[in-house]
């Protein structure tokens, strides 16, 4: 079987030793089926576990891209601030950006009730797109507890952040902030 994820196989430029596959269960199972083998992806599975030392990991995102001598007081900063708007009754948001997703007939996990079939491309390749991406922000409000969700299509940039604020404000903030100024 070491044969068969060879091809399928790289190693950690920076870590001797530390190797990982990209080749699947029922693909190993597909591929060694010639050679006389018929194997369930549950026992490949224990053979790239207990031979060959593979295990299935995630990557973790843990490595530093620099860090401030001043990290702390910038964070300190940030909770007096906070304490000073909430004690004022002004709103205190927090404003984010998830995955975007491209525009057109590409798959989507889960499941849909339908009468007929769904059909998507068999690559997700952003050059069969609509040229379009769409692009949810939320815009939370951590004083009342209340979320508002954006989606936008076209570039994510700082002026799209700025507009789902903006419309955050004008379909919920105002009301509930009466006595605070406006955009």
């Amino acid at each position: 079987m070491k044969a068969e994820v060879k091809t399928q196989t790289a190693g950690s430029p920076v870590r001797d030793g530390e190797v990982w596959t990209n080749i699947g269960l029922r693909v190993i199972a597909s591929a060694i089926q010639p050679l006389g083998f018929q194997l369930s992806p549950g026992v490949i599975a224990s053979i790239l576990r207990k031979t060959l030392k593979l295990g299935r990991r995630k990557i973790s995102k843990d490595v530093p891209l620099g860090s401030s001598e001043h990290r702390n007081e910038q964070f300190e900063r940030l909770s007096e601030l906070r304490r000073k708007y909430e004690q004022r009754g002004w709103p205190v948001l927090s404003v984010d950006t998830k995955k975007k997703e491209l525009i057109g007939d590409f798959a989507r996990s889960g499941r849909a009730w339908t009468d007929g079939s769904l059909h998507a491309f068999d690559h997700d390749f952003g050059s069969y797109s609509s040229d379009q991406k769409a692009i949810p922000y939320g815009v939370y409000d951590t004083v009342a507890n209340e979320a508002f969700v954006y989606l936008a299509t076209g570039a994510d940039t700082g002026e799209l952040a700025a507009d789902a604020v903006r419309r955050y404000w004008y379909r919920m903030g105002q009301s509930r902030y009466s006595g605070v100024g406006g955009f």
